[in-house]
């Protein structure tokens, strides 16, 4: 008796090949145990690595643009069907780049024939490293295609960052010492994906990330989640479905990286005295404010404001208020709120006055889950007796536009990475019913699917959509919705894909041509300072041949600035 999964046998490592040299994806086993050799990788293709502890994913530098798009994907899709715990670690990592434990899992690998005793000294510029290099030149060398750097594991999901804290591949002379030696040489300069890696390290814990199980990973990916799957199916090992509950817990688990450059201890009442003394009487310390608001993390600064009504019988936000003025004050006050009451105040402020502010509002409401939207509904009714957030955005919007808004605010998206397999194919050949396969288009089946369906069970549904008919959703999306439905729509697609990447794109957005946008500046940097901002700054910069820092420093001014740049961990 028993599953199939209790029979399988995970004691000899796997290499398994992804290509779309035949016209589609496909993924085949290429070699077992001791007929895995380190030669087998090619860099035209991706490669799956799948070892008793880990399982590692490796994008050949030449990898076609589906190819490694989808490697992740394809990945978990094997590790479900093959009978493999979820909890598994999983790396994906880029030609040039791979980490020490990777290396250590072949047999006559580039460890044993290069370096046979071990040893190794690092020759790369870590001056130059440390110092980052311009933004240009980091942005071009993730242009002109990574060469290889050498260096411990770039864990990341995304292609765009080929550099590590914009420094330039050309400046790794090779990994020429062993990574634990450098990363502490590098200290806290250190990028994510320069862990203390060890070979031979044992694994911890698993979940799918952006980060190797044998690095001081900054993720905080949590256990036993793994990232969703795309199913072909025909080149895979079967197992039963009775073998896999049939709804599974998926979740986006890239890298996490935060930005804030907290203190090395932490005194709330201190810290309250000290924003009074720089309040009180004639003149304000902004120095002040700034050194400790932005160097604090959500929960501490809600620590300081307690202290500073209990042991001051003053309301921190309302002398923030009385002190400082314009961008620097709305920032400041920011701060200084829970995040449903920071969220609200935002809303209010999308809504009323003359016009709306669409690019936040959309921003806003189509990356919450259910939970979030609740409690961001009972913060408006809170912070604006009388009104209705509902009954705002009725009158403020129209259209598909606002069916849209309404349907997320009815808080029906299901639970974070809930995914129903069967469901998600179903849903996918709903939305080519709805849009590119019949004339018009059923735009109330596009919203039910992308407003009630987790982001996770959304990210499953694209790859099946893209799978079944040769086209991206977003290409969908494009061709059959206009205005900020559309974008509405594309913002829910980007999130659910690459929650990191969309907010590099907004940041870049907001900031972009004359003007800049400061609430959705000020309000995507305060959403994610804990989550990811420090990836996000490294893909602005491989994305867009400019540094966010330096596009802060573009776009803004004075305090504010100041302000803005110690938030992101820039002195």
């Amino acid at each position: 008796g028993g599953s199939d999964d209790a029979q399988k046998d995970f004691s000899e490592p796997r290499l398994l090949v992804l290509s779309n040299a035949t016209g589609s994806l496909k993924l085949n086993v290429v070699g077992e145990g001791a007929d895995i050799k380190r030669s087998s990788l090619q860099s035209n293709d991706v490669f799956i690595l799948d070892t008793p502890s880990e399982v590692f994913v490796w994008v050949g530098k030449n990898a076609s643009k589906d190819e490694r798009k989808y490697a992740l994907d394809y990945a978990n899709k094997y590790m479900r069907e093959y009978g493999r715990d979820p909890a598994t670690p999983v790396c994906k990592m880029l030609e040039g780049a791979e980490n020490e434990i990777f290396e250590s899992m072949f047999e006559n690998g580039v460890l044993s024939l290069e370096r046979p005793g071990g040893g190794a000294h690092f020759t790369g510029d870590i001056a130059a490293i440390r110092g980052k290099q311009t933004s240009k030149g980091a942005a071009e060398s993730a242009k002109a295609g990574y060469k290889g750097s050498g260096g411990p594991g770039v864990a990341t999901d995304f292609d765009a960052i080929y550099q590590q804290e914009g420094a330039n591949p050309a400046d790794w002379k090779g990994r020429t010492q062993a990574p634990s030696a450098y990363s502490q040489e590098l200290g806290n300069n250190a990028a994510p994906g320069f862990g203390t890696i060890r070979a031979g390290s044992k694994p911890s814990g698993g979940a799918v990330s952006g980060s190797s199980s044998g690095a001081a990973s900054t993720a905080s990916a949590k256990p036993g989640t793994v990232g969703t799957a795309a199913r072909d199916g025909s080149d895979l090992p079967h197992v039963e479905p009775e073998a896999h509950a049939k709804s599974v817990q998926r979740e986006w688990t890239g890298p996490v990286v935060g930005s804030l450059i907290l203190p090395e201890t932490f005194d709330p009442k201190a810290d309250a005295n000290a924003l009074r003394k720089a309040m009180k009487g004639l003149g304000t310390n902004e120095d002040t404010l700034i050194n400790i608001l932005c160097c604090r993390t959500q929960k501490q600064r809600m620590a300081i404001r307690e202290n500073y009504r209990q042991f001051l019988s003053r309301d921190l936000e309302k002398d923030i208020k009385g002190d400082t003025s314009g961008n620097f004050a709305t920032f400041l006050k920011a701060l200084v709120r829970q995040p449903e009451d920071r969220d609200s105040h935002f809303l209010m402020k999308c809504l009323k006055g003359l016009g709306t502010d669409n690019s936040l509002l959309i921003e806003m409401l189509c990356t919450k889950e259910s939970t979030q939207i609740v409690k961001l509904k009972e913060a408006y009714k809170r912070a604006y007796p009388g009104s209705e957030l509902e009954r705002d955005i009725l009158e403020d919007t129209s259209g598909d536009y606002r069916t849209l808004l309404l349907a997320i605010l009815q808080g029906k998206r299901a639970a974070p990475g809930i995914v129903d397999e069967k469901q998600a194919a179903a849903d996918a050949k709903a939305l080519y019913k709805a849009g590119e396969g019949r004339l018009g288009t059923d735009e109330a089946k596009f919203i039910e699917i992308f407003t009630q369906r987790s982001f996770a069970h959304l990210r499953m549904v694209f790859v099946d959509y893209v799978e079944g008919f040769k086209h991206d959703i977003r290409d969908a999306i494009i061709g059959e919705t206009s205005g900020n439905f559309r974008t509405g729509l594309l913002t829910i697609c980007d999130f659910a894909r690459n929650p990191t990447e969309m907010f590099a794109h907004k940041l870049y957005k907001a900031m972009k041509g004359l003007g800049t946008h400061n609430l959705v500046l000020i309000y995507t940097l305060v959403e994610r300072s804990e989550i990811d901002l420090g990836t996000i700054k490294q893909i602005f910069a491989g994305k867009y041949g400019i540094s966010l820092v330096d596009q802060i420093k573009d776009d803004t001014s004075g305090d504010f600035r100041k302000a803005l740049l110690k938030f992101i961990g820039e002195s």
